[in-house]
């Protein structure tokens, strides 16, 4: 069988008529003012986090680790600032400022001083930027540093390695044999976001109550498990308060606002938090909602680095978005904004970075989005909700997120197009493309229109 035909039999079913329509969005007025804001703020530091999770440390003395770190995320949960910003859509953010980050204090000490230049004040967030900080801030960075140096969890891993084996460990670590965590750096977790969106927190929850209820009955023979359920059923409550926050926050505001558009919005940004990210998504609001959500939340726990993969969400949310078109519940417009809102919530994640990530990554936190590739079943991935998010990519220019574009012999024509001209709009290599052995071939059957698409391939 030709290759050609191959790529034809192998094309989805989608909505030409549907790709047009997407070619014609336009910036709104809301996503227009956010990139507008971002690029008019510098990164700014703050301590909230820093102080609060200090705070948690010393009440949780002594309980077992599992469960402190729980407490943790329960305190930041109940206690950092919330702020809904002026059209803010999607909400959830991951500091108080629009353009915030707080240091890792916890887990990251040693890093967090190296980076801290005492004579200007200042922290030094990347080889090339640095960020300057109120007096009350510095000190309270300072004190919480000086808290956690020595009694961080590394610490503790490393005094009981060096019970055991003296100095090894650490001449190990010095001959580059060995990384130490919290001094450097480690390559995060992909979240399940289907697992989120499909059966909400309340599953999550429910899965860890049946765990511990295991142990009680003497079901599951290793009970030091309990102290990790008992840790999952904390932490998924704080992140369903932390969304109620928000709701209650959201309808203070409603109350108090003068146009209408704005104060129904509230409302139902208001009675979806109170929804998800407990409950499965139903729309597509309520599926980037969740899943903004949860993400700030795993922000805590590793604000130098994006934790928060964004996996695929050309397939995570393509129902929510395919189907609200299809029920006439959602507009493509108002599919572009939303998608916009999340594109634009995760440009403004940032971090605190150690001194040898901040030598090798200038921008923010590298939260990736992979688009196209194949289904599960081997089909090709692509569909009209790749395209549009590779158009609002186009729009906003936006250094964050990275886009990885899954580039296969069986990619149809319109998909690759789009992602080339994203890269020239865009620039920067966003999207890049990941590729299999078959392009090149692939790319020199499609005929003149791909003639160059070799070279931003990076196959020149």
């Amino acid at each position: 069988m030709a290759l050609e035909q191959k790529v034809e039999e192998s094309k989805p079913a989608v909505n030409e008529g549907l790709l047009r329509q997407i070619d014609g969005i336009r910036l709104s007025p809301r996503l227009r003012a956010e990139r507008e804001q971002f690029f008019a703020h510098e990164l700014e530091i703050t301590s909230d986090r820093a102080v609060l999770a200090m705070e948690s440390w010393k009440e949780t003395q002594g309980d077992v680790l599992d469960v402190r770190w729980a407490r943790l995320v329960e305190k930041w949960a109940a206690r950092l600032p919330i702020v809904i910003f002026k059209d803010q859509l999607v909400v959830g953010n991951q500091t108080k400022l629009f353009r915030g980050a707080d240091p890792w204090v916890e887990y990251d000490a040693p890093n967090v001083v190296e980076v801290m230049e005492k004579d200007k004040r200042q922290i030094r967030t990347s080889a090339a930027r640095v960020s300057g900080c109120e007096d009350e801030v510095w000190e309270a960075i300072e004190e919480t540093v000086r808290f956690f140096l020595g009694n961080t969890p590394v610490d503790a891993m490393f005094r009981s390695l060096a019970a055991l084996y003296g100095d090894w460990p650490e001449e190990l670590e010095k001959a580059r044999g060995t990384i130490r965590q919290g001094k450097y750096n480690l390559t995060p977790p992909t979240p399940d976001w289907r697992k989120l969106l499909v059966e909400g927190l309340h599953g999550v929850r429910q899965a860890a109550e049946t765990g511990i209820e295991r142990i009680r009955m003497g079901v599951e023979p290793e009970a030091r498990k309990a102290w990790f359920w008992q840790a999952v059923t904390i932490v998924c409550d704080a992140a369903v308060r932390y969304a109620h926050r928000y709701a209650r926050l959201a309808r203070d505001l409603a109350e108090n606002e003068n146009n209408l558009a704005r104060r129904v919005e509230l409302e139902e940004i208001a009675g979806i938090l109170e929804r998800v990210p407990e409950y499965p998504a139903r729309t597509l609001q309520e599926a980037i909602q969740a899943r903004v959500i949860w993400g700030v939340a795993m922000q805590w726990c590793r604000p130098d680095h994006a934790v928060d993969e964004s996996g695929r969400v050309d397939q995570e949310f393509y129902s929510y978005f395919i189907d609200g078109l299809r029920e006439r519940r959602l507009t493509l417009e108002q599919a572009g904004d939303l998608i916009g809102t999340l594109l634009s919530n995760l440009a403004r994640r940032d971090g605190v970075k150690s001194v040898q990530r901040g030598q090798h990554v200038q921008g923010t936190l590298h939260s990736n989005v992979t688009l196209g590739g194949v289904t599960a079943d081997g089909r090709d991935a692509n569909n009209e909700l790749t395209y549009l998010i590779l158009h609002m990519a186009g729009l906003l220019r936006y250094a964050e997120p990275h886009y990885t574009f899954r580039l296969r012999a069986e990619t149809p024509g319109w998909a690759l197009i789009k992602a080339l001209d994203t890269n020239r709009k865009v620039g920067g290599g966003q999207p890049q493309f990941m590729s299999d052995d078959r392009v090149i071939a692939y790319l020199v059957e499609q005929g003149e229109a791909l003639e160059d698409a070799r070279d931003w391939a990076g196959h020149g």
